[in-house]
Parts: structure tokens; sequence; C-alpha cells
């Protein structure tokens, strides 16, 4: 599973390049609505993409457990994301192994990488 965070502009190069590249097939996504103004060139962006992709046979989550499309929580320090999309993939798959490419902190559970983190 491939959960990767896409600000709107570059929405068409996660799903067309960098997915594929990875052997992803995108499968849906979830909005993240931030409670602050960000930047942008069209529009000022309020809200950040969550893709959802899979590769290989992943199983959805089962019927009534699926989290919901909108992600309310605040926004953090410049590209920070919120707590509760981590606590909602440990919920839907406990028993998987974790990656958390860019992070800034250890995550118990989780492999982590990033030139931020300090173990």
């Amino acid at each position: 599973m491939l959960f990767l965070w896409v600000p709107q502009p570059m929405l068409d190069f996660a799903i067309v390049r960098v997915m594929p590249a990875w052997g992803f097939a995108y499968r849906t996504c979830a909005v993240w609505e931030k409670d602050r103004i960000g930047t942008g060139y069209w529009f000022r962006d309020v809200n950040e993409i969550l893709i959802v992709a899979t590769r290989g046979n992943v199983v959805a989550p089962a019927m009534g457990d699926q989290a919901l499309s909108r992600i309310d929580a605040p926004a953090g320090r410049h590209s920070e994301k919120p707590e509760a999309v981590a606590e909602m993939i440990e919920r839907l798959y406990p028993n998987v192994p974790k990656l958390k490419m860019f992070a800034r902190k250890p995550r118990d559970g989780w492999d982590v990488w990033g030139n931020e983190v300090v173990e």
C-alpha cells in the first residue's frame, strides 16, 4: 500500500509518473482539510490530497472499517502531516511493516527515513 501526500499542482505528476514508476496503481484519495490558508497559484490551498495506491493483491478495509475521505486536522509545521493519518494506517494495517519517508521524528513500529530524524 502506498499513502502518498500530493499538493494539487503535483497531482498529475504523482499519478502519471511517480506511482507507475514505483509499480503502484491508483485506488482512491482522501482530502486533508487544513485550518489555515496555504500557498497556491490558481487557488490558495486549504487542503492536501492523500492518494491511496496498491501494488499486488492488497485487500481493502472491511465494510464499516473504512476511514472517512475527509481528514479534519490542524496544520502543523511546514509539510508536517496530521497524526490522525498515521493512527488510521496503524488501525487498518496493524500487522504490516510500515515506512514513513521524509519523516521528521521516529514513530514506534515504523521504519522512518528523513534527514530530520534523530533516534
